[in-house]
């Protein structure tokens, strides 16, 4: 079944995809070719920029995995400088960060104490503050969706009203300033919701807002119509099917 936590699906991708950048954004989607012949299967996987000696082929079982990677030279050049140890800390602390932020938000909706957090997550929650005061009208916050259609599940940080349309609502923080362009997989997922939330519930959702606190900047707020990102959904979501799932091999 692909029915699967939305974060496992991106996720994946982002694993596998041969030009992605470490904080985890999709930069590039390869184009598959499937095939059968009388005694085989043939897959062809176009993936630009990475080197013939760089990919790898391997069969587990019944399971076909073909990886590759384009080193980036500047953040391997980062983590030698600053070592792995150090390295592996920062990226857990901006792990550990993103998760207050969105906690303080949670709260702060539920009209809850905000409670001790840490400084770093408190300050940027405050740069984004006000832009919560747009959301009304709450449907859904933190509520576990699924889809039959798409044969996806997940959960949506907040169903509600932003500016007074009915939206998708999702808080993302970052350590510096990102374009639309930078983070076609939020708005992707932002719509995989409005689609399970129709299905579900019976009524169409046609904004998705990414709201974006940055490290010592001010947020950055997308607002978006869903209907411009159907088909780049379409596209994760083939995608996801090909890397995934088992291929029956015949023959030798």
């Amino acid at each position: 079944s692909l029915r699967r936590d939305m974060q496992d699906m991106f996720g994946m991708i982002e694993r596998r995809l041969p030009d992605t950048e470490p904080n985890g954004h999709f930069m590039a989607m390869p184009s598959l070719d499937l095939a059968e012949t009388k005694d085989s299967v043939e897959v062809s996987a176009e993936l630009p920029g990475v080197s013939e000696k760089d990919i790898s082929v391997s069969l587990e079982g019944n399971r076909l995995i073909i990886s590759g990677e384009k080193k980036k030279e500047a953040i391997m050049a980062w983590r030698r400088r600053v070592g792995e140890e150090t390295a592996n800390k920062i990226s857990k602390q901006a792990t550990t960060r993103g998760t207050n932020v969105h906690t303080l938000c949670e709260r702060y909706l539920r009209n809850e104490p905000l409670g001790q957090i840490m400084p770093d997550a408190l300050e940027m929650f405050k740069s984004i503050k006000t832009h919560l005061n747009k959301i009304n009208n709450i449907h859904y916050q933190e509520q576990a969706f699924w889809s039959e259609k798409l044969g996806l599940a997940g959960r949506v940080d907040l169903i509600a009203e932003w500016d007074g349309v009915l939206s998708v609502i999702d808080f993302k923080t970052s350590k510096k300033i990102k374009t639309a362009d930078d983070i076609p997989e939020y708005f992707a997922q932002c719509t995989a919701y409005a689609c399970m939330y129709e299905e579900l519930i019976g009524n169409p959702i046609g904004q998705i807002v990414v709201l974006m606190a940055v490290e010592n900047e001010q947020p950055i707020v997308f607002v978006k119509k869903t209907k411009d990102y159907i088909e780049s959904l379409a596209k994760y979501i083939r995608y996801y099917r090909h890397v995934d799932q088992n291929f029956r091999l015949t023959g030798t």
